[in-house]
């Protein structure tokens, strides 16, 4: 699917980020599906467990990738750290800059893992 990426308003979803949420409904149903399919059984807490896992992984990757793609829009070098972006260095209160910085230690860790 090939969109130009200003069709969409930074204030409204994109053809990606459709596509995230579809991933993200299909997901825990196909490996519900397919762990129920198994010759091997699971035990249920593990398959919720694990299910849950996934969901919560691919979600926040949603997030961070729907916020990464806003700022690069608005000029945010992907290549330096969350702190010494030029973007960043504006971004009144200073606090929000600790909170982008949690939100991609959260996604780099947890979100590529699930």
């Amino acid at each position: 699917l090939v969109l130009p990426a200003d069709l969409f308003p930074l204030n409204r979803p994109s053809a990606a980020e459709y596509l995230h949420f579809l991933f993200n409904i299909c997901t825990p149903l196909i490996l519900l599906k397919m762990i129920e399919r198994s010759s091997r059984s699971l035990p249920p807490l593990a398959v919720h467990l694990g299910v849950i896992a996934v969901a919560m992984g691919t979600s926040l990757h949603l997030v961070t990738d729907a916020i990464t793609r806003r700022l690069v829009l608005i000029g945010y070098q992907l290549h330096l750290s969350v702190r010494d972006n030029p973007i960043m260095e504006e971004l009144r209160p200073p606090a929000l800059i600790d909170a982008f910085e949690l939100l991609c230690f959260f996604d780099d860790t947890i979100g590529h893992l699930m």
